[in-house]
């Protein structure tokens, strides 16, 4: 009887001290300075996040409400990027252990979520992400003049706080999407699209990009020399449309601009983004 004792008191005590760890790892990580740590992170990207208010996200972490991602330095509107209603924020494992700044953030989207993992190491800050069904409507500018959503994954490094030199690879999928070329103009539909980019140093290389709708397929390659202003980005694509019947009817007047017909023989786009010539 008292080796039982002994045992069930032994038992009780391991379970006090996993418990006592537990609660001071709850402690450690509620006070944990996600604000500042999210700042650091984002900084070398010229990046911040603004929100109104900061919860704690049991068991670990943060939730912050009413989030904007946006430039550093610019105008509040013109220079948001993102916004979404919550995000929670945690510690990566790394940080608790090793010391290495990293953290896990997912962030409600509209009807999806965007899951994003931050970590720095010298000069160099690393960020991989996975989206679900991330709403269009949820990014800035693009919103104008794109609807839909977006899932996939990627991952990108940056190195001495310069974004543009970044290095990384993203594929995308999305479903209907919407494009808007003007209110004259009906959208090009897209019920399925896909497709796979790499980045080096401040060139984007679209190495296939899909779509596919009622109205037309539409196919692109080639690559994008981005600007610290998006639309002064230079590209140099390859894009091959294919109308259908539907599609030729709805899109007459614009098809009409364009320098050949559609069909195997692709066009040539080049120049800034917010003007390109078409050949």
């Amino acid at each position: 009887m008292a080796e039982l004792l002994d045992r069930l008191r032994s038992g009780k005590l391991l379970l006090y001290a996993i418990l006592a760890f537990l609660l001071f790892l709850m402690f450690l990580v509620a006070d944990f300075p996600y604000g500042d740590m999210v700042s650091s992170l984002l900084a070398p990207s010229g990046l911040r996040l603004d929100y109104q208010d900061q919860h704690l996200n049991l068991p670990f972490g943060a939730r912050f409400d009413d989030v904007r991602l946006r430039y550093a330095e610019g105008s509040a509107r013109g220079s948001m990027l993102v916004e979404s209603r919550d995000v929670a924020v945690s510690p990566a494992l790394g940080s608790l252990l090793f010391g290495h700044p990293g953290l896990r953030i997912v962030a409600n989207l509209r009807e999806g979520w965007l899951r994003v993992t931050l970590s720095a190491s010298g000069d160099t800050t690393a960020a991989s992400f996975t989206a679900h069904d991330v709403g269009l409507a949820s990014f800035g500018a693009l919103s104008q003049f794109a609807e839909g959503s977006l899932s996939g994954d990627g991952s990108i490094e940056l190195d001495d706080g310069k974004p543009l030199d970044g290095k990384g690879i993203v594929e995308l999928s999305g479903k209907g999407l919407k494009v808007h070329f003007g209110p004259a103009l009906p959208p090009i539909e897209l019920d399925q699209a896909s497709g796979k980019l790499r980045m080096d140093h401040g060139v984007v290389t679209i190495e296939n990009l899909q779509g596919r709708g009622r109205d037309l397929s539409i196919s692109a390659s080639g690559t994008i020399k981005l600007a610290p202003a998006l639309l002064q980005s230079t590209v140099d694509l390859s894009v091959t449309l294919n109308p259908t019947p539907s599609g030729s009817r709805r899109f007459g007047a614009l098809l009409a601009f364009l320098p050949h017909p559609p069909g195997s023989r692709p066009y040539t786009v080049r120049g800034p983004l917010g003007l390109p010539s078409i050949t």
